[in-house]
């Protein structure tokens, strides 16, 4: 079970103001490059959220790649 002390939580809060602390989140320990508001438009912000991001998955056995 994750350690909910060192997750951040994005509850109760406008939306725009939870896409802007994601965003900062991100840019500080997701290794993402994002402009701190980004688009006005929540799909369209989201959006550019993911597309910035990369997510590799882990194979500990390199024969089942």
């Amino acid at each position: 079970m994750a350690d909910h002390k060192i997750l951040p939580v994005f509850a109760f809060i406008d939306d725009a103001v939870q896409i802007q602390e994601l965003r900062q989140y991100l840019n500080n320990f997701g290794g993402a490059k994002l402009d701190e508001n980004g688009p006005a438009d929540v799909p369209d912000n989201l959006s550019e959220i993911c597309s910035a991001l990369t997510v590799m998955g882990a194979c500990p056995n390199p024969n089942e790649v």
